[in-house]
């Protein structure tokens, strides 16, 4: 096993991890991106001088779900399994990272700037909505309460759910009522994926960062003993951006003997029966594959409809320090008439109190944006308002779309990636499958440090 010789191929954290893992061990690595740099959006995106995070990039080590060792036994299609494996991050990441714990994430409603209840469970904002809201969201959860409820979010352990086939509209508003539903759910969905819940399965509610919360724990918000959930942590690193780890790895990756790099390699093909990746550059036999990219490359013969994906623009701004009033690290924006749903502000997860100048992300679907539009910057100044950054502040600000960035999970699609997959696997029990190539819903971080400790302990090779 000291001796097998590894072709690892991806530009992705699972691949660098993986490289560095097997390579550590002996392993007689060949690491294979096609890219021209490491961690896709993890990196984040250059702009001048300065590195600035792509959007909210955050580590999330506390999820729920109790720990376990087993991690052969992890199973990428099932978020629920992120929470049991998450400490194996954390352990891997010690040696590449020190992190401090971010202030709770916000969430904007009106004019007002609150705790968040979409991806922090905070329940502060419903009691600041007007009287006939409350009244209107708490008279709908009673009947959600009172009725037979198939579409309950406990229900996603069951074997055959019924929340595997229903629709993210019909468990939402079985759940939490139409006028909840319309206040924060439902644009949010749209805002981020530019698509309706009720084109997506329930299972896959978390994809536009929308909650499928128990009817029960929001109903009580509005008795004399509320539930508390517990909050969302996340951690930032204590380096300028989120991304400074991924180069740390590299760096140990690159000084081991034994692994060789190679980056922008082209026209990769795959002959998995000769155990043979020949690119433009050069061609590399293997024992072991492990694989993340095109699926259709390793099964030329199998045609597979590419997914779905929502695209997404980024605006990364310099602002003088005197003009950000509130210094949220992260800020929610549901409201339907906003364009953007996401502001982060990177100089504040990074704890500098001292910043001359706040590098600040504002996040939005493409199709709620269009730069050329006479109104453009008046709707741009408009939001910077009312997050509390004063327009006059800002030094310069950076446009950029970014292609198909998020999956849209629909399920006929996943289904037919499914069943791809499980085919290479089993036709070709030497390559591993990383990244995007192992789980279409993989997107997270944890998803694919997760993937690549897997592989690494089934080899031996994680210390």
């Amino acid at each position: 096993m000291q001796n097998d010789n590894w072709v690892v191929y991806g530009s992705g954290v699972s691949a660098l991890a993986l490289a560095e893992r097997l390579g550590s061990s002996g392993r007689d690595v060949t690491l294979l991106n096609p890219a021209n740099s490491w961690g896709g959006i993890f990196r984040g995106v250059r702009v001048g001088e300065l590195t600035f995070d792509a959007g909210m990039t955050n580590f999330e080590f506390e999820l729920f779900g109790s720990p376990s060792e087993d991690i052969e036994k992890y199973n990428p299609d099932s978020k629920a399994d992120i929470g049991k494996y998450v400490h194996f991050v954390r352990r891997y990441l010690s040696d590449y990272v020190d992190v401090h714990e971010l202030p709770s994430p916000r969430m904007i409603y009106g004019d007002r700037i609150v705790d968040d209840l979409i991806i922090t469970n905070c329940f502060e904002i419903l009691s600041k909505l007007p009287i006939s809201l409350r009244t209107a969201i708490r008279q709908e959860l009673e009947a959600c309460v009172s009725n037979g409820n198939a579409l309950h979010p406990r229900s996603k352990s069951m074997n055959d759910s019924p929340l595997d086939e229903a629709s993210f509209e019909a468990a939402s508003l079985t759940n939490h009522g139409p006028t909840f539903h319309r206040l924060f759910v439902e644009p949010m969905f749209r805002k981020v994926l530019d698509v309706p819940t009720s084109s997506v399965k329930a299972v896959f509610h978390r994809s536009g960062w929308t909650p499928l919360f128990y009817p029960e724990t929001l109903l009580s918000q509005f008795g004399p003993l509320p539930q508390r959930l517990k909050p969302t942590v996340f951690h930032y690193p204590r380096d300028p951006h989120f991304g400074a780890f991924i180069d740390r790895i590299l760096n140990k990756v690159r000084a081991l003997p034994n692994v060789r790099v190679e980056t922008a390699v082209t026209e990769a093909r795959v002959d998995a029966a000769r155990r043979r990746v020949t690119t433009a550059q050069g061609e590399h036999t293997f024992d072991q594959l492990a694989w993340g990219g095109d699926l259709t490359q390793l099964m030329p013969d199998v045609s597979l409809s590419p997914l779905q994906r929502a695209s997404l623009d980024l605006f990364f701004l310099r602002v003088r320090s005197n003009g950000v009033r509130d210094r949220f690290p992260v800020l929610i924006d549901p409201d339907a008439g906003s364009p953007f749903y996401r502001v982060t502000n990177q100089t504040v997860c990074r704890q500098d109190d001292v910043a001359e100048e706040h590098q600040i992300i504002f996040e939005c679907s493409s199709a709620n944006w269009e730069e050329q539009a006479p109104a453009s910057r008046r709707r741009f100044d408009e939001a910077l308002e009312r997050y509390g950054i004063a327009p006059h502040a800002v030094i310069d600000r950076l446009h950029r779309s970014f292609s198909g960035a998020l999956v849209i999970p629909a399920h006929e699609q996943i289904a037919s990636f499914n069943a791809v997959r499980n085919t290479v696997s089993q036709r070709f029990p030497y390559i591993h499958l990383i990244g995007t190539s192992r789980s279409c819903v993989s997107a997270t971080l944890n998803d694919h440090l997760i993937q690549a400790l897997q592989i690494a302990h089934s080899e031996g090779a994680l210390a």
